[in-house]
């Protein structure tokens, strides 16, 4: 056959262009041996097992069939068209043997789906992979990233992890049991554990929200992990799913000391912090503070108040290399726009040889912008990048409107003393319970720019996002009051650094609907700016509106496309809602 004489080279470029076409490769797969081959290498590229949970009345069903069969057809000399979920079992013959599918995949992504209640289901989904669950586990010697939830084929994988020499991104998501780590050490870089707790339950064995059970992890990591470079800790409730938390017994601060992960340059907890465990924190930054450039992670204050303001020069005295510092917030965030990209992880941020904090982010700092929260910052002579957001508190109690003209003062007074050596500045203003009257409402923090650039001489970026409530008293994935600044190059002038042109692009979002307007103006200023300067307004300029689908947005940042103008925007309400539902 044609077919099967295909220079090797030449069929790789063909399945590849098809990778996104599952039934053209499955087809592939009985071409020839060659062909099976290389449309296998796609295939199995990439393994989700995932069991979900179904609702019948009262019935509660685990759904695990397919994840079942996929996982038998990768532990077993046998092969069937087994990818993800849905599984047709149309067994064909290529004497294929388990080590050679397996060796194909490069990914594994285990989920379960189940609600909170009931418990008793646990036991259902813990018992996954009790059949083959070995086999599989000794078969995946390609792998390379890996994500794991608490069953019997996870602790399976464990116990051969050390076998996985190309294995570079572990996520889990169960129990930090040390009974289940009596394993050899590996080369892993990146680490992401999920613990399961009772985070809305004062527990009496410890499975609770708090940082000793990012300690226990902590113990597990320092021994089977040594190389760790970057660790990602967060708590979360635990679901029907998780099997019952192992018990987290305080640590004395000697455990805390015995920790040293000594090439960790990246660590994030994501989780509470008690009033107690905070020199606990500081004893585990002090072991590690010859490699540790990026920290994010709560210190149980509930603003960035004056406690918090004494405690973080004791963070910064333990981590001396620290580039990076973010506060979360108590509640994540995951779906608000911001018009910044550089995240948490920035490795610019993290490359620079100065000595001293240079990005720093807390997008709920409790309180109001006042002198003195600028003052904090004053000293931080390297800060480079500084985010913050605040709560826009209402005139009184039932007054229900954001109060613009009080904050811009604030905010002012905020600006003037923080160092010169900022060039990116983020601010949020956040209360969905407020709505702006009218458009004009934003007008004294609109206005705040020109004295902004003119006080930062090497500012060439600034955010200022109001998280207010629109008309309808709903929210969506932009805020519904912004200014957007680039300061660039004044195009008369553009090698006098004195004479600078900063474009602003004004947000409104009256309604959350498909389009937000955008009015966009240029100022010139004249001042000793310092630094280099953006390329160009925001989005390029020139714009009229933005699309507010959530396909247009992604981790902060708008995805500009060919189709992305003016001619999409719909002309009717009938055109708009079609959009909507395709």
């Amino acid at each position: 056959m044609v077919a099967n004489s295909v220079p090797l080279e030449i069929l790789d470029n063909i399945i590849w262009r098809v990778a996104h076409d599952r039934s053209v490769l499955l087809n592939s797969c009985l071409v020839g041996h060659a062909w099976w081959e290389a449309a296998t290498a796609v295939l199995y590229s990439k393994i989700e097992l995932h069991i979900g949970y179904d609702w019948d009345g009262t019935q509660h069903r685990i759904l695990k069939e397919g994840a079942t069969t996929l996982m038998d057809t990768l532990a077993l000399c046998v092969y069937s068209f087994a990818i993800g979920v849905i599984v047709t079992r149309h067994q064909i013959n290529f004497h294929s043997s388990s080590p050679r599918l397996c060796a194909k995949v490069l990914t594994l992504h285990m989920r379960f789906d189940a609600p909170a209640p009931p418990s008793a289901l646990g036991s259902e989904f813990l018992s996954f992979g009790e059949v083959n669950g070995d086999q599989l586990a000794r078969n995946l010697r390609n792998l390379r990233s890996a994500t794991l939830v608490d069953c019997l084929l996870s602790r399976h994988i464990i116990a051969n992890l050390a076998t996985y020499t190309r294995l570079t991104n572990l996520k889990l998501r169960l129990s930090p049991n040390p009974q289940h780590w009596n394993i050899d050490s590996t080369s892993l870089k990146k680490l992401t554990w999920e613990v399961p707790c009772d985070i809305w339950i004062a527990t009496e064995d410890g499975a609770r929200d708090c940082w000793s059970s990012a300690v226990h992890v902590l113990e597990i990591a320092n021994t089977v992990f040594p190389d760790l470079v970057e660790l990602n800790i967060a708590n979360f409730p635990r679901m029907a799913s998780d099997a019952d938390p192992h018990p987290f017994p305080p640590r004395t601060p000697s455990k805390t000391q015995e920790i040293t992960l000594p090439r960790l340059k990246n660590f994030r907890y994501q989780g509470d912090v008690q009033e107690n465990e905070r020199d606990s924190i500081l004893r585990f930054l002090q072991t590690i503070q010859g490699s540790l450039t990026t920290l994010s992670m709560k210190f149980g204050f509930d603003a960035l108040n004056q406690n918090q303001i004494e405690y973080l020069p004791h963070i910064l005295s333990a981590a001396p290399k620290l580039k990076v510092l973010e506060i979360p917030s108590r509640y994540p965030r995951e779906e608000r726009w911001q018009s910044h990209v550089l995240p948490v992880w920035s490795e610019s941020t993290r490359a620079s040889p100065t000595n001293g904090i240079e990005y720093f982010q807390m997008w709920d700092i409790g309180c109001s912008f006042s002198l003195e929260h600028g003052r904090l910052f004053s000293g931080w002579d390297s800060l480079k990048v500084l985010k913050l957001g605040a709560p826009l508190f209402e005139h009184d109690e039932h007054d229900g409107r954001p109060h613009f003209d009080e904050v811009a003062p604030g905010l002012m007074d905020f600006v003037k003393d923080l160092p010169q050596s900022i060039e990116e500045l983020y601010v949020e203003l956040d209360n969905s319970g407020v709505v702006a009257d009218d458009d004009e409402d934003f007008d004294p923090v609109a206005e705040l720019p020109a004295e902004i650039f003119q006080s930062l001489l090497r500012l060439r970026i600034l955010d200022i996002n109001a998280w207010i409530a629109d008309i309808d008293r709903s929210t969506g994935y932009i805020p519904e009051k912004a200014v957007v600044c680039r300061r660039c190059r004044n195009e008369d002038d553009p090698d006098n650094n004195s004479k600078k042109t900063v474009w602003i692009s004004r947000l409104e979002c009256i309604y959350q609907e498909g389009y937000a307007s955008v009015t966009e103006s240029a100022i010139d200023l004249e001042g000793d700016f310092q630094g280099r300067d953006e390329q160009e307004p925001w989005l390029g300029g020139g714009r009229t509106w933005v699309s507010q689908k959530s396909t247009h947005w992604a981790e902060g940042k708008h995805l500009l496309s060919e189709s992305d103008g003016p001619e999409d925007m719909p002309d009717s309400d009938e055109e708009e809602a079609e959009s909507e539902q395709e």
